[in-house]
């Protein structure tokens, strides 16, 4: 005749095992109710789509990433003719952001040779700034140099500087605004879009 303890032990085991088998039960019977079952994998992230842009005229290429896409230059506006750079300049193309249309990314090309000092005394966006010292830094195989917020309340875009063949190449990153400086993806896409910058 088995002993108390050893029916016990029996009894709990079939109870554990009856348990089990109820719970499993519930975890298959809920979704099938319509139920949400909490997945413990989080969902692969889509893969960012990036299209190529060439300047053959010029001999540069960059990638840029969706949803981002090319949109027609605005005519200049009537604050341009009191900016002595815009004598030199050409803007090359626009990039918007489709469903962030404040995101938007400029290319501008100074035909003058390049040089330092030019860039602190013409394109601060503060006005003339002798005293500003651009900072370069390689993004990828090439130095870029930057000037971000200034003075003042007003925005300001992150700007890149790369010479190009002698010429000035400015990649301007506008918004979306945090503060004075972009925010958003906008810090973390700058390197990455640099970084692709190629010369041909």
């Amino acid at each position: 005749m088995p002993s108390n303890s050893l029916i016990q032990r029996n009894l709990s085991s079939k109870f554990n095992s009856a348990a089990l088998a109820i719970c499993l039960t519930f975890s298959l019977v809920v979704p099938a109710l319509g139920q949400s079952r909490t997945s413990t994998c989080p969902a692969k992230p889509k893969p960012r789509q990036w299209h190529k842009y060439i300047n053959n005229q010029y001999g540069f290429s960059f990638w840029y990433p969706e949803p981002y896409k090319l949109v027609p230059l605005p005519p200049s506006d009537a604050a341009d003719k009191y900016r002595y750079h815009t004598y030199f300049e050409k803007r090359l193309l626009l990039l918007e952001r489709t469903d962030v249309p404040d995101a938007k990314i400029w290319i501008t090309l100074d035909m003058r040779p390049f040089n330092l000092r030019t860039l602190a005394e013409t394109h601060s966006p503060t006005g003339w700034d002798p005293n500003w010292t651009p900072v370069g830094r390689k993004i990828g195989s090439h130095i870029s140099y930057f000037y971000g917020a200034g003075g003042g309340g007003a925005d300001y875009p992150d700007q890149y500087f790369l010479n190009l063949k002698n010429k000035t190449l400015q990649f301007q990153f506008d918004g979306p605004y945090e503060g004075k400086s972009p925010g958003g993806e906008t810090p973390d896409l700058e390197p990455e879009i640099l970084k692709t910058f190629r010369v041909l």
